[in-house]
């Protein structure tokens, strides 16, 4: 497959982690459609950032490098939260932290040494993908994650991920939105939208009952 056609491959699949991530964010959590809107984001999503890579080694892009490996990072660690059960790890979980070391590093040598303009990305990867290393770590140290740490675990990673996809469309492939949507107050809102929704969410989970097991008497 030509560089071409892997292009058109990343947009389609973008076009349908959006649809799908958005329609995950704002279902009923833990219902079918949440579960089945998850699961078509989270392969929209590696598929985008699979068909990214290439595309992006070929054209010497290294921000987007960078961007493709922490999604790919962020959105498999997140689904891997939601489907473990809870205090369950594997092999996989030592694969991931030590990938998302290796891209913390990486990130954050590149934007050092070697970027220019795109250098507060470099860092931001950087520091993000360090932050889920650390955590995945300390997971790892106490042999699992359950509850609401399970769930707040897949939710900033699904969420962060989102907000890659959003923002890389909304602001990073401007020239494909209409005139009136160009500049205005609703691309920002749609863009930053995973964010916004991402604290509601942390909020929802860390002061309510409903993610809560009930305690036995």
């Amino acid at each position: 497959m030509d560089i071409s056609s892997l292009v058109y491959v990343h947009i389609t699949a973008g076009a349908f982690a959006l649809f799908s991530g958005g329609t995950a964010i704002f279902s009923r959590k833990g219902a079918w459609l949440h579960r089945a809107a998850g699961n078509a984001f989270f392969v929209a999503m590696i598929v985008m950032c699979v068909a990214a890579l290439p595309v992006a080694f070929a054209r010497q892009q290294a921000i987007n490098v960078a961007a493709a490996s922490f999604t790919l990072y962020l959105v498999s660690t997140a689904w891997t939260a939601a489907v473990r059960p809870d205090g369950v790890t594997g092999r996989f979980e030592t694969f991931a932290a030590l990938a998302g070391a290796s891209i913390a590093i990486g990130a954050l040598t590149y934007g050092a040494t070697m970027a220019k303009s795109f250098a507060p990305a470099f860092y931001l990867f950087g520091a993000l993908a360090a932050f889920g290393s650390i955590i995945d770590v300390r997971m790892i140290s106490r042999g699992g994650v359950s509850g609401v740490g399970r769930i707040t675990r897949h939710l900033w990673r699904m969420s962060v991920s989102l907000f890659v996809a959003t923002g890389s469309f909304f602001f990073g492939q401007q020239q494909v939105l209409p005139d009136w949507l160009r500049g205005s107050p609703l691309q920002m809102v749609l863009g930053l939208a995973p964010l916004g929704l991402l604290v509601f969410w942390l909020v929802v989970v860390a002061f309510t009952k409903r993610f809560r097991a009930p305690q036995p008497a």
